[in-house]
This record gives structure tokens, sequence and C-alpha cells, in this order.
């Protein structure tokens, strides 16, 4: 990660990190820090070497950078991304010695625990109050104290392939103008596609190459919860309007279920992820339901000019030929487990002047590769 330079929320003195006194130390963490502190693991979870993309400002932070900001915010207190890594080890060195203190001295970690990383240790420790697997207001198992997990049981939860925990319910790309008109680039409204009996089955080893990692992630999830939507994209929004519109993005998920969840989305450019966006929801009953919102999202800087740079070529040909090279892939998670409940890939075709956006659902399977047909692109 690069230094911070001059001024700014994380490090108001404008002192670049490495030139911190308190860098390699643990530093003092009063209680009204440590509380923020808390706070702040609750609602970011570790993700590794990932950035996270805040949905309010459209920049890439890590995770320690993310928690030291808040701590900013909440106390006027600065801790620097090096002190909020030493401190989640220093926690999470004392949460093992506490685990061998108590029964087996030779346990490394108790269930839940083993083979979890210092940030995941702590995140698990002290947002879940010492219970592995939970989150602040959530129980392990997922299960509301008042009986309402299974919410309306009479809903059509299964496709073809077996029950369904999640559902999209909403993906809408789109340009807001300032005068409060929209353009959608790409809409999908309604979950009712995805327990479709009648589902065309797409053979996920024709387009794996496209999703690095689906594949992998299939083998070992829920099978019934893969998707692919192809969407056919209209580009015919105001160009004159870029520099002032919002680009953002809605989507939304309903289950019968309620947990926090984990929503991360890729942006994938000739086989590689270029950008991850992370964001988590707690679940909010409505209708004999649990939904989960993210809208207004804004776009990241890479989707807006591509969708820029795609709308110059002005060829559909050209624009198809580029969109071949150009996927995403949204993974909805358990926040508390990491079970995948729902995984829906995208891939994209311009839709011709006045037809406005147009989606297919396929539901992916695995078949015997000489059985597979290629997939239809027209």
């Amino acid at each position: 990660m690069n230094k911070l330079d001059g001024k700014s929320p994380l490090n108001p003195t404008g002192i670049a990190d490495d030139d911190d006194d308190e860098d390699n130390s643990d530093g003092v963490w009063s209680k009204e820090i440590e509380d923020a502190f808390e706070e702040a693991l609750a609602i970011y979870p570790p993700c590794g070497r990932r950035k996270i993309i805040l949905s309010d400002e459209g920049k890439m932070y890590g995770r320690n950078e993310l928690i030291a900001m808040h701590i900013f915010h909440k106390t006027g207190k600065q801790r620097s991304r090096k002190q909020v890594s030493s401190h989640i080890q220093v926690l999470a060195r004392k949460k093992q010695r506490e685990l061998k203190s108590v029964g087996d001295p030779n346990a490394q970690a108790q269930p839940g625990y083993q083979g979890l990383s210092s940030a995941e240790i702590v995140t698990q420790s002290v947002a879940g109050r010492g219970r592995p697997g939970s989150a602040p207001g959530f129980p392990a198992n997922g299960n509301f104290s008042n009986g309402t997990a299974n919410a309306n049981p009479n809903n059509n939860w299964t496709n073809s392939q077996g029950r369904l925990r999640v559902l999209m319910s909403q993906f809408t790309g789109y340009i807001q103008y300032p005068n409060g008109r929209a353009h959608n680039f790409a809409n999908l409204v309604g979950d009712s596609g995805f327990t479709d009996q009648n589902n065309e089955l797409l053979d996920i080893l024709q387009i794996y190459d496209k999703f690095p990692g689906l594949r992998q992630l299939y083998s070992k999830g829920n099978k019934q919860s893969f998707f692919l939507v192809k969407f056919w994209a209209d580009l015919q929004y105001d160009y004159s309007m870029t520099t002032q519109g919002f680009f953002g993005i809605d989507s939304s998920y309903v289950s019968t279920e309620g947990m926090p969840i984990e929503c991360s989305t890729s942006v994938i450019s000739l086989g590689k992820q270029v950008v991850e966006k992370i964001q988590t929801d707690n679940p909010k009953l409505e209708n004999g339901r649990f939904v989960y919102r993210f809208n207004a999202s804004p776009m990241c800087p890479y989707m807006i000019s591509f969708i820029e740079k795609l709308r110059n070529l002005d060829n559909p040909e050209l624009m198809n030929r580029v969109l071949e090279n150009f996927s995403v892939v949204q993974v909805v998670r358990d926040l508390n487990t990491q079970e995948v409940l729902f995984c829906c890939a995208y891939l994209f075709e311009i839709s011709l002047p006045n037809f406005g956006t147009r989606h297919h659902i396929y539901k992916l399977h695995e078949a015997d590769p000489a059985a597979a047909r290629r997939f239809p692109t027209k």
C-alpha cells in the first residue's frame, strides 16, 4: 500500500505512516479507542490482501486503513494502519494464550479458530464476544431469539436443483442525471427468474475461463445457488451528461433466514480480476422475509471509464468484441461462516438501439465436457 501523502482523515498531521514513531508498537489503546476498534471489526470483515471500496466514496482502502479511519471519525484519535495491524497481532496472540490456558495446553486453537488468520481470530473473538462465527447482535447459528429466522416458509425457494437460501431480487446499473432522470445500462428486477423450473442449464466448463476461481467455488459450494445472467446492455445514454451524472448500482437480495451477509462484486478483464468491491449488510424483516439492500453504490472509476470508452466506439460489433473479454461476478456469503449463499456471473452484449436492456438467466451446472454445448452469444 502506498504511503499517505498530505493531510487526510487517516493522517491529519500529514506525516507518512512510515514516519510515525509508534508504527512498530501497539501504542496506547484507551477504552474509547478500543470501542471504536471493535465497531470497525464488525463493519469491515477480514479481506486478506483485497481492497474494500467504500460505497459512499468509491475509493479503495485496505481493511486496517478503514479501521484507522473509523477510529479517527469516532474518537478524533489517530491510529495508523500499522498500529491497527500491530494491535490485531497482539490481541490474536493474547487469544491464543487464553485458549491454551483452558483445556488441552497442546491445542493450538479451539474449534472455530483453527486455521484462521490473526484478523479472523480477533474479529470473531472480539466482534462475536468470544463466540466463533457470530457478529454483534446475531447468534452464532444465525437465528433470531424471537423465532422469526425462517419467516414465511411457504415462499417458493426451490429450483430444479434444490433449495436456495438467498435470492437476488434486483441488479441495476445506471446513470442518474442532475435533473433526477436515470438511464439503465442493465436492469434485473424480481427473484422469480432464479426459481424458474424451466431455467436453461449452462455448463460451467463453457464459461469458467472468463471467471477465475468460479469453477473451484462451484465445486465447494451449494450448486443450486450458481447462476449466469446474460445482459444486453443499453448504452444509448446522454453522453453529454457524463461528467455531471452519477454512475451507480442498486442491488438487493432476499432470504427466509436472518443472517449478516457479505457481497463481493468483481470486475474481470481478459480473465483477470481488476477490481473487487466488498459490502456487508444486516437483515431487515419485511413482509415475512429478510431483505438486504445495497442502493446507490457508486461505480468504481474503472467501470465508468470502461463504459465511456465502450460508448465512444459507437459500433455494436466492435463493442461486442470488447465485451467478449469483460465479465462481472457477484458472490454473496454468510458473513459469520463464509458459506457461499448465492453466486451470479454476468456476461454482456450491446442492445440494439431502442430495444432497451434485456437479460436471460441460466442455471450453472457441470456436465460431461464431451456433451457440453457452446454458450450462445446471440
